[in-house]
C-alpha cells in the first residue's frame, strides 16, 4: 500500500542541522519559519500542508494551516491564498448556520494574514467576499469600517468600485440611523471631489463619469436628503465653484431630482450656467427658473426655442414639450397641451408623464364635450386609457400619480342607467368626436 506522503530528505536534514537550545516560532521573529526547533516544526507542517493540499485533502489540510497560522504566517504566501480558497469552498458547502459563520471569520482573518506579503490591493478582494458573506444589516458596521479602511490604505490608488461601495454604504448606514444626514452628506461631498479630480486627469473619464452618476443617483434615491440640506451642502460650494461649468451641470441635475427648484440657489445656479454656456440643458433650467418666479410667458419663450434646437436631445426635448404642455393647460389651452404631449411621445416613446398630461387635457376640457353629464363623464373613458399607459412608466413616482388618476377617475365614470337609454353596454367600442377624437370602450361607475 502506498504511503499516503512522503517527507523529503531535506526535512531530515534540516532537523539535524537547525538544532537549537533556543527555539522562538516565526510568529514572533517575523521571519520564515522562526528558529532553532520551532523552524523545523513549522517546515515540516508546511510540507504536510502542502501535501495533503495537493492530494485535496482539506480536512487535513487545515490542521496544518491552522497551526502554521497560528505559529509562523510568514511562512508562505501561498498558505493563505490556498487556505482562502478552502475555506470559500467550505463556506458554499455547508448548512449549518454557525459553522458557516466560524469558516466566514476564519476566511476573513485569512486575508488579513495575506496581506502581511505587502499586497495592498488584498483589502478589495476581502471586501468582495464580505459583501458577499455577510451582507446583512448586522454586518453593515463591520463592512463600512472595511471599506473606509481599504480606502485609507490604497488612497489616490482606490478604485471606482470601491468609491461605490464607500458611498453606498453610507446610505446604507444613515438609513439604520448609525450615521446622520449631516454626515451622509459629508460623505457624499468627500467622495465627489475625490471623482472629479479622476476627472479632472482626463483618465478613464467614462469610468469615473459613471460613478459619478452612480453616487447622485444614491443620494436622490434615497429619501434622506431634503432640499433644505442640499442647499446647506452646495451653498458654499457654489461660491467657490461658481464658474465650474462641470460642478454647476451635476449640482443642478441634483437639485432637480430632488425637486429644489424653488430655491434661490437653484435660480441664481442656473443663470450662471446660462450665461457660461447656452446648452438646451442650461435653456431648459432657465426656463424652469422663469416658472418659479411666476413669469411663464419668459419660460415659454424659452421653451420655444429650445424644442427648435437640433443640438438638444429627444429627452430634454421631450421634458420641454411637457412643461409647456402644462402652461397651455394653466390657459386652458387643451388642444395646445395634447399637441405638446403627442410632440413629447414622439421624442421619447412610452413617456409617462406625456400620457398623464394628455390625460389631464381630457379632464379638464371634459365640460367642453357636450352639454349632458354623460357625454362630458365619458371623456373620462379616453383619459384613464392615457393614464394607464402612463402606469407602465419605469419610474415609480411617474406611475404611482397615473395609477391615483386612474383611480380617482375611474370612480367618476357614467352609470349603467344613463348608458342604457343611450344603447351603451360595458366593454363597447366608442368613439368620442369633441375638441378631439379617440377610440375607447365603454366602462361604468357602478
Amino acid at each position: 500500500m502506498k504511503r499516503y506522503f512522503r517527507i523529503s530528505g531535506l526535512l531530515v536534514v534540516l532537523a539535524f542541522c537547525c538544532m537549537s537550545l533556543h527555539a522562538e516560532k516565526g510568529i514572533v521573529t517575523k521571519t520564515r519559519f522562526g528558529t532553532g526547533e520551532d523552524s523545523i516544526q513549522c517546515a515540516v507542517s508546511l510540507s504536510l500542508f502542502n501535501t495533503f493540499y495537493r492530494a485535496q485533502d482539506y480536512a487535513s489540510t487545515l490542521v496544518q494551516y491552522r497551526k502554521l497560522a497560528a505559529e509562523c504566517p510568514y511562512c508562505s504566501k501561498n498558505l493563505f491564498i490556498r487556505g482562502i480558497a478552502i475555506y470559500k469552498s467550505f463556506i458554499e458547502a455547508e448548512t449549518d448556520q454557525a459553522r458557516r459563520d466560524a469558516y466566514i471569520d476564519t476566511l476573513m482573518t485569512a486575508y488579513d494574514n495575506l496581506s502581511l506579503y505587502g499586497d495592498r490591493f488584498v483589502g478589495e478582494e476581502k471586501l468582495d467576499d464580505m459583501i458577499q458573506y455577510k451582507n446583512d444589516t448586522s454586518y453593515y458596521d463591520e463592512i463600512y469600517a472595511a471599506i473606509k479602511a481599504c480606502r485609507e490604505q490604497l488612497g489616490e490608488a482606490s478604485s471606482s468600485k470601491l468609491i461605490g461601495r464607500e458611498f453606498l454604504y453610507s446610505v446604507e448606514m444613515a438609513k439604520a440611523g448609525k450615521m446622520t444626514v449631516d454626515e451622509l452628506l459629508d460623505s457624499y461631498a468627500a467622495l465627489t471631489a475625490f471623482v472629479q479630480a479622476k476627472l479632472d486627469e482626463e483618465l478613464f473619464s467614462e469610468e469615473w463619469g459613471t460613478i459619478k452618476a452612480y453616487l447622485d443617483q444614491l443620494l436622490s434615491q434615497s429619501g434622506l436628503t431634503d432640499c433644505e440640506s442640499l442647499v446647506k451642502l452646495y451653498e458654499p460650494q457654489f461660491e467657490a465653484n461658481q464658474n465650474d461649468e462641470v460642478f454647476l451641470n451635476r449640482m443642478l441635475e441634483l437639485l432637480k431630482r430632488q425637486k429644489c427648484t424653488d430655491s434661490d440657489l437653484f435660480m441664481k445656479a442656473t443663470e450662471k450656467q446660462y450665461a457660461l454656456n447656452p446648452t438646451p440643458e442650461a435653456a431648459y433650467n432657465m426656463a424652469v427658473s422663469f416658472l418659479r418666479k411666476g413669469n411663464n410667458d419668459k419660460a415659454i419663450e424659452y421653451l420655444n426655442n429650445l424644442v427648435k434646437l437640433d443640438e438638444a436631445s429627444a429627452d430634454i426635448k421631450a421634458d420641454s414639450y411637457v412643461l409647456l404642455g402644462k402652461l397651455y393647460l394653466d390657459r386652458q389651452n387643451y388642444e395646445g397641451a395634447r399637441t405638446m404631449g403627442q410632440n413629447a411621445l414622439r421624442n421619447k416613446a412610452n413617456y409617462g408623464e406625456a400620457y398623464i398630461l394628455i390625460g389631464d387635457a381630457y379632464v379638464m376640457g371634459s365640460k367642453k364635450c357636450g352639454d349632458s353629464d354623460f357625454d362630458q363623464r365619458r371623456v373620462y373613458w379616453a383619459a384613464v386609457d392615457k393614464y394607464e399607459q402612463a402606469r407602465r412608466d419605469p419610474d415609480p413616482e411617474t406611475a404611482a400619480k397615473a395609477a391615483q388618476r386612474v383611480r380617482d377617475y375611474s370612480n367618476q365614470y357614467p352609470r349603467k342607467a344613463d348608458a342604457f337609454f343611450r344603447n351603451i353596454s360595458e366593454g363597447d367600442e366608442v368613439t368620442i368626436n369633441c375638441w378631439f377624437t379617440e377610440k375607447t370602450k365603454a366602462r361604468f361607475s357602478d
